[in-house]
């Protein structure tokens, strides 16, 4: 084949490297990180406890309301209000195994509202952990005190340890 003028021979083009195939200990004088830090631990089998964050529904803002102006009409009006969004970490599975017990944990520990229970499950991301809707309920404050009410059963059927008290 005949050379055009600027042509490098591909020998002098293509080198290989001497590390093909092997893992790279030092990148820029620096240790490398081969596997990421997990964040997040993981349970495979009989859990004891869960963890779990309570989104709060709020009703949007007329200004932000209007922000949208070709696709209005087929706007949900509520947004989630992520600085006031309680966690609950390592929530023992017997205060929430039933209807009744879930309930009444979320009206003692949250105040008056709509809120999305979200729980965790195994994503396939840095963390390896990703947020998923459990159920949705809703508090209202009463002369009793606190009464919730599940209006959306999203995923708690899903669970074996659901039911079971």
């Amino acid at each position: 084949m005949a050379r055009r003028f600027g042509d490098v021979d591909r020998v002098l083009r293509r080198k290989t490297r001497s590390d093909v195939g092997k893992k790279r200990k030092n990148y820029k004088g620096k240790p490398c990180l081969h596997r990421p830090k997990r964040r997040y631990v993981r349970h495979i089998g009989n859990k004891d406890s869960l963890w779990l964050r309570a989104f709060w529904r709020v009703p949007m803002s007329i200004d932000g309301y209007k922000n949208w102006k070709h696709n209005r009409n087929k706007v949900y009006k509520e947004v989630t209000n992520m600085k006031m969004s309680p966690t609950f970490r390592n929530v023992p599975l017997s205060e929430i195994n039933t209807k009744d017990k879930f309930e009444d944990f979320f009206a003692r520990n949250l105040w008056e509202g709509k809120f999305v229970i979200m729980g965790g499950s195994h994503g396939k991301t840095k963390t390896h952990f990703k947020n998923v809707a459990i159920a949705t309920i809703s508090v209202k404050n009463t002369d009793e005190g606190n009464v919730a009410r599940i209006t959306k059963n999203t995923r708690l059927s899903r669970y074996k340890w659901f039911y079971k008290g």
